[in-house]
């Protein structure tokens, strides 16, 4: 196995490590199916009025698979949206096969985030009451152990209903069942004079049926030509009976229709299923039935689309093209690729047209299904597809390879994602594991059951960035501690990977004695190693959580070792931190100066390493020093940047400091009412995406808000934060944005007597210390994301400033001084 580098903190480790929501109103997650739901209006109605009904808090949608419950609750799902104005919220849990990570899932999809060490279900909770919210739960029937948990959920919530859909019912008291029928084989307008043999096709009690409409829609999608007269409506009708009306059963021989006539189609049900039915007699005979339709049509693929088909089954959460290409390619490069360990990823591995034809002679015969709601192209199999497909997986002893090629192609895909990238980049990556997440879960859980330590291990290691930046605490931690329990032959990186994992997931679930403990491991360990990066980084989490104990001393001094450290082993990514965390502390004890000369040296290093994170951050530490120097303005500007960065990243937290600094301001130089509103809504976010302040952040504010309490008086102080809470969050950045206007236009006493330092505002010091770095205008406005042409005016300004009268003359100022 290949050496790990040297563990790095993938999200930088500021004074006071937070959760980062990226989204505050329950999200729209309604999937899009890919085609338009046929008959079932009567369902829709009565499962509709139920969720209506006051009394009825569940419902059961209860059926074998293939009868349609999923398109029937998204359909259902889809109408209430009007009824349930605070969120229609969709969560698949056929990927699943433990009870226990249903909350998790449930949580990830209404995206909240772990904080503080408050359980994960009171946060769901939390985040649901008071709320008339429909969630629809899919696929239930392999995690009912959850009902219990539902059950109080519901109870806590009573605004709050589901609408699941099962093969089983959850036996709980407050569940309406729900049993979802076949489609009918008579129209809802036939007679009774309908039902004679000689009059069915003319009455249309045949032809208007749901199945056979059902069928003649899925025909014309592959013969758009086709049509039914007396004979051919009786052949669809017997087609349709064949497999018991079943929605599922009706598709796949539909497709069909695209190599083979209605009689030839029928003939081969009709020497197929007779023989299948014969199966084991305590099998639903529907089971059965929908058993038999899948293997009729998996029968008819040809040798090379069978392996495919069986293959993909693998993919729990969906797949794309190159994903398919790594795990179920027959290519014998592309099996040795996913099994010795050859990235996966590679553009010559997931090239290849012979896997986009399978694909698409696969969506042709409606076994996967393209998955519409997703940007980039992706596909899926309903669950009773790809039930059918892994059974036969195991049947043929393709198992165990192909869920090592799959487990393989996660672990290149979690290991790209870690690779120390704390820019834009890793963005990318990260994205690209929370849609593979229901597969990278399988990977995990593989690992786990075929006692495979170490690439338990190496998939724990890699995916830390993704906990943590999705704030998946306590499963991380889950997997974290398995894999340091089965992992005895480890190497010293290894060691110190999995030591950091782990405290960092006891710091951010808030058991800061358990982090403390593991993080004074690491420090041992990387002493140990002679690692010198990594004992800069243990050196710097043990000083944040010193911070956090109340420490100022110790914080300081195991920051300053820490960046002593890192700089003799030339360490720039370890050094940012240390130096952040410094200029942190220092404004928080309220020493202004010093904040300021050392965050200045942070932005410069952080912008030089392309760390938006810690940009964003110190940014906000320099505004809020910035305004204790006298320089509302720049203050003003630095928020601003900061704001614009936390909204372009999607990163919520950064965007709510922002919002705080800029409210902080306004108390000293803006219209009261107008800052009291903006701390409101910066309170009401940070309710809603359980991010909360530190108690050394919120003495630091306390000033502000107390001045502000006077300024307005008891009740209008009151009305004012109420306001701001009522505020959406693009209506509070509104206001932040309003309130930074005033504040940079109002005339403030005293604030051109108090320039920054050398004369010059902390804007124009950033800018010439890039400017001494030899950047032109065009590459500093791209660090800083401003236009160069404004980067020429603060040149200009600079130039007038020190008196000088070129870039040349400015840098050796800059040097002279010690701002390069």
């Amino acid at each position: 196995m290949t050496d790990l580098p040297s563990p790095k903190p993938t999200s930088a480790a500021p004074v006071v490590l937070r959760p980062v929501p990226r989204a505050t109103p329950l999200p729209e997650s309604l999937p899009v199916p890919p085609t338009t739901l046929v008959g079932r209006e009567r369902e829709v109605t009565e499962i509709s009025a139920l969720l209506t009904t006051d009394d009825v808090r569940l419902v059961t949608l209860v059926g074998p698979g293939g009868v349609g419950k999923t398109r029937l609750a998204l359909r259902v799902a889809g109408g209430l949206v009007d009824a349930f104005r605070e969120g229609v919220v969709f969560i698949g849990l056929a990927h699943l096969r433990d009870a226990d990570l249903v909350v998790p899932t449930i949580a990830r999809a209404l995206d909240i985030r772990e904080s503080g060490g408050e359980p994960l279900d009171e946060l769901l909770i939390a985040r649901l009451a008071g709320r008339r919210v429909l969630m629809v739960l899919d696929n239930l029937e392999q995690v009912i152990g959850v009902a219990p948990c539902l059950a109080l959920l519901l109870a806590r919530c009573p605004q709050t209903k589901i609408l699941a859909t099962s093969r089983e019912t959850l036996h709980l008291s407050s569940e309406q069942r729900y049993p979802v029928p076949s489609m009918s084989l008579v129209s809802p307008d036939t007679t009774p004079a309908d039902t004679n043999p000689g009059a069915r096709f003319a009455s249309g009690a045949v032809a208007g049926s749901e199945a056979v409409s059902l069928f003649v829609q899925r025909a014309r999608a592959v013969l758009p030509g086709f049509a039914l007269d007396e004979a051919s409506a009786d052949m669809v009708a017997e087609i349709c009976r064949r497999v018991d009306c079943l929605p599922l059963g009706i598709e796949l021989a539909a497709a069909r229709l695209r190599h083979l006539s209605l009689a030839s189609l029928l003939h081969h049900l009709d020497g197929r299923l007779p023989v299948l039915r014969g199966g084991p007699l305590d099998v639903p005979d529907r089971h059965r039935t929908m058993h038999d339709a899948i293997a009729w049509s998996y029968n008819l693929l040809s040798p090379g689309e069978r392996a495919v088909f069986r293959r993909l089954a693998a993919f729990s959460g969906g797949f794309t093209l190159g994903a398919a290409a790594a795990v179920a390619l027959l290519d014998a490069h592309l099996r040795d690729a996913a099994v010795t360990g050859t990235d996966p990823l590679a553009p010559e591995v997931i090239s290849g047209e012979p896997v986009l034809d399978r694909i698409a002679s696969l969506l042709d015969k409606s076994l996967i299904q393209i998955d519409a709601a997703e940007e980039s192209t992706r596909y899926g199999m309903l669950e009773t597809v790809r039930a059918f497909g892994l059974a036969e997986l195991d049947a043929v002893g393709e198992g165990d390879l192909t869920r090592r090629r799959l487990t393989a192609w996660c672990l290149a895909l979690a290991e790209r994602s870690g690779d120390g990238d704390s820019g834009p980049g890793q963005r990318h990556w990260l994205d690209r594991i929370d849609r593979d997440y229901a597969n990278v879960r399988a990977a995990l859980e593989w690992s786990a059951e075929q006692r495979d330590a170490t690439t338990l291990l190496r998939l724990a290691i890699a995916l830390c960035p993704f906990w943590e930046e999705q704030c998946h605490f306590a499963e991380g931690r889950y997997w974290l501690e398995m894999a340091a329990a089965r992992s005895d032959d480890r190497s010293a990186a290894e060691r110190l990977a999995i030591t950091f994992g782990i405290g960092t997931m006891c710091w951010l679930q808030g058991e800061f004695d358990l982090a403390t403990d593991w993080h004074g491991r690491a420090l041992s360990f990387a002493r140990e190693a002679g690692d010198r990066g990594a004992e800069a980084f243990a050196l710097n989490n043990l000083g944040v959580q010193a911070l956090e104990a109340g420490d100022f001393t110790i914080a300081v001094a195991r920051c300053e070792e820490s960046l002593a450290v890192a700089r003799d082993a030339g360490d720039e990514a370890m050094a940012l931190q240390a130096l952040h965390n410094l200029g942190h502390l220092a404004w928080l004890r309220g020493e202004a100066t010093r904040a300021r000369n050392v965050l200045d040296d942070a932005l410069v290093l952080a912008r030089k390493l392309g760390d938006t994170r810690i940009i964003a951050s110190t940014l906000t530490a320099l505004g809020h020093a910035t305004i204790n120097l006298g320089d509302p303005r720049s203050a003003a500007t630095l928020f601003l940047e900061s704001l614009e960065i936390g909204r372009h990243r999607g990163n919520q937290s950064t965007v709510i400091d922002a919002m705080e600094g800029l409210a902080r301001l306004g108390a000293a130089t803006g219209p009261p009412s107008a800052a009291t509103k903006v701390f409101g809504a910066a309170s009401a976010l940070r309710e809603l995406t359980h991010v909360a302040l530190s108690p050394n952040e919120l003495a630091y504010l306390e000033p502000s808000l107390t001045a502000l309490r006077r300024a307005l008086g008891p009740d209008g102080f009151a009305t004012a934060w109420e306001r701001g809470r009522t505020l959406s969050t693009d209506e509070a950045i509104g206001e932040a944005l309003a309130l930074a206007a005033l504040t940079t236009t109002r005339p403030t006493a005293g604030a051109e007597q108090l320039p920054s330092r050398h004369g010059l505002t902390a804007r124009e010091v950033e800018i010439l210390r890039l400017l001494a770095a030899g950047l032109g205008n065009a590459e500093i406005g791209e660090r800083l994301f401003i236009s160069p042409s404004t980067v020429a005016r603060h040149v200009a300004n600079i130039f007038t400033k020190l008196d000088v009268d070129s870039r040349g003359k400015a840098a050796a100022y800059a040097h002279r001084h010690g701002l390069a």
